[in-house]
């Protein structure tokens, strides 16, 4: 058996907790944070993803990322979007929108 008065395990617990909800504050934060941190690298990503996977030359202007829009998806906007084909009819517009 322990010999902790009940005032010592409360005060332990209550330590548990804040550290608890302050890591889970900043891990909230830094999720928040990381679309405009990492915005260069999200745009290579998806416009390196995008052209392999249509084999078709993608561009698209701004866009937006958001994580608590549509939570626990991320959810991607994106505005002015030209696929243009690579293939036989090269430069041919498949799709602005």
């Amino acid at each position: 058996m322990t010999n902790e008065s009940p005032k010592k395990k409360k005060s332990l617990l209550r330590r548990i907790l804040k550290w608890t909800g302050i890591s889970f504050l900043i891990l909230i934060v830094l999720l928040m944070c990381a679309p405009f941190l990492f915005k260069k690298q999200i745009v290579q990503f998806v416009k390196d993803t995008a052209n392999k996977e249509l084999n078709a030359k993608v561009n698209f202007g701004d866009f937006d990322l958001s994580i608590f829009r549509s939570f626990p998806d991320f959810s991607l906007s994106v505005d002015s979007v030209s696929v243009a084909n690579i293939g036989e009819f090269e430069g041919d517009t498949l799709l602005y929108a």
